[in-house]
């Protein structure tokens, strides 16, 4: 039994029994012949260890200053959170703020409105009181209204 046929990646034992040449193999046959593949896999697996083991020792002692790096990163970290945090103060203040300022320019824009609306209305009242001053005065009492002005105006001249 070669080790390429054991590689396969849709390996399937049942198929693989099934189609072996030597169909009058006896099963203590592939017992004595799956426990040396296994011996031969174990004595790889040594050989491998054995010949990466100075690497793995060495990872070790690389990993030794790793608790130094990763509370560097930690301490990074919380900075990080509090810059953060603080950020988040800021725009919740400034969210304030702002919405003050806005309620503030609201009722500012109200009392424009407002006096808007009252200069117009003062502007009416005084174009109605005028009209109606007009219309009820008598016919000719509106001309002698104005020459008694302009003959006080002569008074006061003569007076000086």
């Amino acid at each position: 039994m070669p080790r390429s046929d054991f590689l396969v990646p849709d390996f399937d034992p049942a198929a693989y029994l099934s189609a072996l040449p030597h169909r009058h193999q006896t099963l203590e046959d592939l017992r004595s012949d799956l426990r040396d593949r296994s011996s031969t896999i174990s004595s790889e697996l040594v050989e491998l260890v054995n010949s990466n083991y100075t690497a793995f020792l060495s990872l070790g002692s690389e990993l030794k200053g790793g608790d130094e790096k990763v509370q560097d990163v930690k301490v990074a970290l919380l900075g990080f959170r509090r810059a953060v945090e603080e950020v988040k103060v800021k725009v919740a203040k400034r969210r304030d703020e702002t919405r003050e300022l806005n309620d503030e320019l609201r009722h500012v824009r109200l009392d424009i409105e407002q006096g808007r609306k009252m200069l117009e209305i003062d502007d009416r009242l005084s174009a109605l009181e005028e009209r109606l001053s007009v219309d009820s005065l008598p016919a000719g009492a509106g001309q002698k209204e104005l020459d008694w002005d302009s003959s006080d105006e002569e008074e006061d001249d003569g007076a000086v």
